[in-house]
């Protein structure tokens, strides 16, 4: 993967998180229509992960990370609600223990229930649910300045 590339995703990641803040759906079928022309869905899940995994601490308490940890791993174990939230918290919480394994079985789950814009889309509800500081203005306007930063790093990239 080049810079260039993951600026793209990471680009892509922030945008999709201000769209879905602002309910523009268009918005959101635009970012991820980009992502899978691409040929670049699965890394546009890994830098919304990633994006969150960045940020997350700079919002939340080292005791808010472990409640909201919490939160997540019986969101991921449980078998009761809905399915895309559940292969949500689980990507999560195989992302934040770096299992790779278990995100590609959580991403083949999804595909296999033709199911990875619900997934990416529960990604997002997730957080803005968990997470709701980063949807105040001050964090939506520090997105909107992420965006820029990778496009600009995008665009400079080789």
């Amino acid at each position: 993967m080049t810079n260039h590339e993951a600026a793209a995703d990471s680009r892509r990641a922030a945008a999709l998180i201000l769209h879905y803040s602002h309910r523009r759906t268009d918005g959101c079928n635009e970012v991820l229509a980009e992502a899978v022309q691409a040929a670049r869905i699965t890394e546009l899940i890994m830098a919304l992960c990633d994006l969150f995994q960045h940020i997350v601490p700079a919002l939340v308490t080292q005791l808010g990370m472990a409640c909201l940890s919490g939160l997540v791993v019986d969101m991921a174990n449980t078998t009761d609600g809905d399915p895309d939230i559940r292969r949500a918290a689980q990507l999560i919480a195989h992302h934040g223990n770096d299992n790779s394994e278990a995100l590609t079985a959580v991403l083949a789950d999804a595909d296999e229930a033709d199911r990875v814009t619900e997934l990416v889309l529960a990604i997002l509800n997730l957080y803005e649910t968990l997470l709701p500081p980063l949807y105040s203005p001050l964090g939506l306007k520090t997105l909107q300045q992420t965006v820029l930063d990778f496009a600009a790093q995008e665009d400079t990239d080789d």
